[in-house]
């Protein structure tokens, strides 16, 4: 896997979503982790809890020949680096046991996780529908006074 590319700010977000279901004391090591799998215009983090599994996705910037593929990092560890980032880019580029991480001058390696011991991911559902975040607040807006207050 070679490069890959996305935007500080949407990764930020994304890994900040996710990691709300990585578990603060994990059975074993590798459930604290969390997975990172980039293709089709996408890079998608999955993180998961004994209950259920958290998936955040972000558009790719670049994903350079054959950065296609997948690699966990510890959840608790990207999400301290991911969120100071600043404005820009990020390139992540997997290693043979670390990721190096670059935002502008700050750049640093994570140590990867064996992705073999990973619980297996579902492909997730299909697409359905999309819709704009103004359109979803006008919706709440709306049917907000109906709902039940007891």
């Amino acid at each position: 896997m070679d490069t890959i590319t996305v935007d500080a700010g949407e990764l930020a977000a994304a890994v900040k979503y996710a990691s709300r279901w990585v578990p603060g004391r994990p059975a074993a090591p590798i459930n604290g982790g969390m997975l990172f799998r980039a293709g089709q215009g996408w890079l998608d983090l999955y993180a998961l809890n004994d209950v259920a599994t958290g998936r955040a996705s972000v558009p790719l910037d670049v994903l350079t020949e054959g950065a296609a593929g997948s690699f966990v990092v510890s959840g608790r560890l990207i999400a301290a680096v991911a969120a100071p980032l600043g404005g820009g880019s990020v390139q992540l580029e997997p290693a043979a046991a670390e990721v190096r991480m670059t935002n502008g001058r700050f750049w640093t390696t994570l140590p990867l996780m064996t992705e073999d011991d990973y619980p297996s991911v579902g492909a997730g559902h299909p697409l359905v529908g999309k819709f704009s975040g103004h359109a979803l607040a006008d919706a709440i807006r709306r049917v907000a006074p109906a709902a039940s207050r007891n």
